[in-house]
């Protein structure tokens, strides 16, 4: 059953969010796989290695360049214990990932946050003096609203306001960490690969725990 075949890898990107626990680092972890074999896993190590852009998703997809000896990961499965940012979201995307798989939701910094602010239409802006006075305008308002604004991956059917197998969403109060029943992701844009399928909510409640208890030490 392909549910418990993922909660199985997700365990697996869990051991590696503990092991970014242990060195002090937010716990996120990440796994990728192919044809039944682990071909690549990292952790978030933005503090150990002094870079911003050491988050799990990137390590693990280096990872399994390497193993393959390719840049592309067609095929492949990621298995993240968050939702990926925007940047890891892009990363994904041009290794051109089949599936992507993550627990816990992050409506602070994940990658969907950004998509829905991006097509939700701006304001209209106020009437000029000469609107206001009936007086022909000799520039008229051309703004378009960002909702017209196109994804530069545009024709991607996977994003989190479209359709979906709903569940109820329960956001938690302290870190902004949302969990979830298992859920998958149809229509509208997002990020990825045109024909990547986005699975969501495996092994919520776990990763969210580690994110809140985490940051909860912090205080």
């Amino acid at each position: 059953m392909q549910e418990e075949t993922d909660a199985r890898y997700m365990r697996m990107a869990l051991e590696e969010a503990r092991a970014a626990l242990q060195a002090d680092e937010i716990p996120i972890g990440a796994v990728i796989v192919a044809d039944g074999r682990v071909i690549g896993r990292g952790h978030n190590m933005t503090e150990t290695l002094g870079d911003v852009t050491a988050h799990a998703e990137m390590l693990a997809i280096t990872a399994a360049t390497q193993t393959l000896g390719g840049k592309y990961l067609t095929g492949a499965t990621i298995y993240v214990t968050v939702e990926p940012c925007l940047m890891c979201a892009g990363a994904i995307a041009w290794s051109q990932l089949s599936r992507i798989v993550y627990g816990a939701d992050d409506p602070k910094r994940g990658y969907s946050t950004y998509i829905s602010a991006r097509n939700t239409p701006t304001k209209p802006s106020k009437p000029s003096a000469t609107e206001k006075s009936g007086i022909p305008n000799p520039t008229p308002n051309t703004q378009k609203s960002t909702h017209d604004a196109q994804n530069p991956m545009a024709g991607i059917q996977n994003t989190i306001d479209g359709t979906q197998n709903s569940t109820k969403v329960i956001q938690d109060s302290t870190g902004g960490i949302q969990h979830s029943k298992s859920r998958i992701q149809n229509s509208s844009p997002s990020p990825f690969h045109p024909k990547a399928t986005i699975t969501i909510g495996i092994l919520a409640e776990e990763c969210a725990t580690l994110m809140r208890d985490f940051f909860r030490s912090k205080r």
